[in-house]
């Protein structure tokens, strides 16, 4: 991506498109998936914290595999069994961060804080 064309694209400029949003997390180093979804969802958040562990991208090719396990299957699986799983594997990834940040001293995004700790 040219360096006027990346200034334009950051700035808000011009028409938007996947393309050129997927040269732009290119010429960044982001995490295409976390921009779009952050895009779709409207959370920029999944897209500046999730640039490095690139959160997004393992939870949508842990889908991917899921898939591929399961093949037309997976149209079959419940949408509160689902909701459940992934609030469980979610869970278990806040309680490891509230775990750490209990250590450190520090809090949660949502200004709670961490397991263990009265305010």
């Amino acid at each position: 991506m040219k360096l006027r064309t990346y200034q334009h694209f950051e700035a808000g400029g011009g028409r938007f498109s996947f393309p050129k949003l997927r040269l732009f997390a290119e010429a960044t180093g982001s995490d295409f998936n976390g921009l779009t979804c952050a895009i779709l969802v409207g959370d920029t958040n999944l897209a500046t914290c999730g640039a490095d562990n690139r959160l997004v991208t393992i939870t949508l090719f842990s889908l991917k595999a899921l898939s591929g396990k399961l093949g037309r299957n997976l149209s079959s699986i419940e949408p509160r069994v689902a909701i459940g799983a992934l609030d469980q594997a979610f869970g278990q990834m806040e309680n490891q961060m509230r775990g750490r940040l209990d250590v450190g001293g520090g809090s949660l995004a949502d200004g709670s804080q961490p397991a263990g700790q009265d305010e």
